[in-house]
């Protein structure tokens, strides 16, 4: 997840484009999700703002014990 001049913005990356399409599908279906778009030339899928904290909210929901606090703290 990233935050650069008020955009925020979120991207998985991965060498393995089959590991990436499950990924998106998982978050459509549990997270709510609505975009995302591929970049093959990083191997990477890309979400805007919107999606970006939906992906947050289902990340961080039941208070996890596992994470990034800098990444968190950027949700609350």
């Amino acid at each position: 997840m990233r935050l650069k001049n008020n955009r925020l913005n979120s991207a998985f990356t991965c060498g393995n484009r089959s590991f990436l399409e499950q990924i998106h599908k998982i978050l459509k279906e549990k997270a709510g999700v609505v975009g995302g778009s591929y970049d093959d030339s990083s191997a990477s899928l890309k979400f805007g703002k919107k999606d970006t904290l939906k992906i947050g909210e289902y990340i961080y929901q039941n208070d996890p014990e596992l994470f990034l606090l800098r990444k968190r703290e950027k949700f609350y």
